[in-house]
C-alpha cells in the first residue's frame, strides 16, 4: 500500500486558518486612494453632501464613489462597509 505523503493545501478543500487569513490580500487593495478617503468618511457617518464639502467634489460624484466602492467590496449596504473597514484596519470605531 503506497503512502500518500504529506498533505498540502492543494490536496485539502480550501481550509482557512488564522495564518492564511492574515496573509490574504485585503479587499481594500482594490480601491484607489480617493475611494479609501471616501470610504473612511462614509464609515464615520458622513453624508454625501458632507463628504463633498470636505474634499471639494459634487455630492453626485461622491455617490458615484460610494457605488464603485460597494461594487468593488461586494457590500450591499453601509453596515457591510463598516464591517469591512473595521476588519481590515481602516477604522476602529
Amino acid at each position: 500500500m503506497a503512502t500518500a505523503g504529506p498533505r498540502t493545501p492543494a490536496h485539502d478543500d480550501e481550509v482557512l486558518t488564522a495564518e492564511s487569513c492574515e496573509t490574504a490580500p485585503s479587499p481594500l487593495q482594490r480601491l484607489s486612494a480617493r475611494e479609501i478617503q471616501v470610504l473612511k468618511l462614509v464609515v464615520e457617518g458622513a453624508t454625501s453632501k458632507e463628504i463633498a464639502r470636505t474634499i471639494g467634489l459634487l455630492p453626485s460624484t461622491i455617490d458615484t464613489y460610494r457605488s464603485r466602492i460597494m461594487t468593488k467590496l461586494e457590500a450591499h449596504d453601509v453596515p457591510a462597509l463598516v464591517r469591512i473597514a473595521i476588519r481590515h484596519g481602516l477604522t476602529s470605531l
